[in-house]
């Protein structure tokens, strides 16, 4: 399987980290492969970052590939639900981009794409509902001022 930005005759090498992936895998992979170029250093310097901020549970099923020049690293645990490639973009500046996500991961993701955008329009939200109690507390006075006088 040939990574963004990787050449078809790449070689690749899997790496199975067991229950999950860790820093630790991240680490002895820098050691596997040395000071290749600065390159390789970017982007095994994002990994750890990366694993470092993110939380555990979603690298128990996940699968990291690391696309370098001529050769591509793909650690992996678990059934790999959560899919990520390092590379090194279009700035020059290495990236971790989503390939493919589980439903947990999804599931978080829209959980905090909600909470950002309620944080983001919080007058917009008060404005609502203060229209929603306006409009239910005039539908309540009607209706109680029907039911005193008969």
């Amino acid at each position: 399987m040939a990574e963004p930005n990787q050449p078809i005759d790449a070689a690749v090498t899997e790496i199975d980290c067991g229950e999950e992936v860790t820093f630790g895998d991240v680490h002895r992979l820098r050691a596997t492969i040395g000071n290749e170029n600065d390159d390789s250093n970017k982007l095994l310097d994002v990994a750890f970052n990366f694993v470092a901020k993110e939380p555990k549970w979603i690298f128990k099923d996940a699968e990291i590939a690391f696309s370098m020049p001529n050769h591509c690293y793909i650690m992996h645990s678990g059934k790999r639900t959560n899919q990520y490639v390092i590379l090194i973009g279009e700035s020059g500046q290495a990236e971790v981009r989503l390939r493919e996500r589980g439903w947990k991961l999804f599931m978080r993701d829209q959980a905090v794409a909600i909470w950002n955008w309620a944080w983001e329009n919080q007058g917009t939200i008060i404005g609502l509902a203060q229209l929603i109690s306006i409009l239910v507390g005039r539908r309540e006075a009607i209706e109680f001022r029907e039911n005193t006088s008969s």
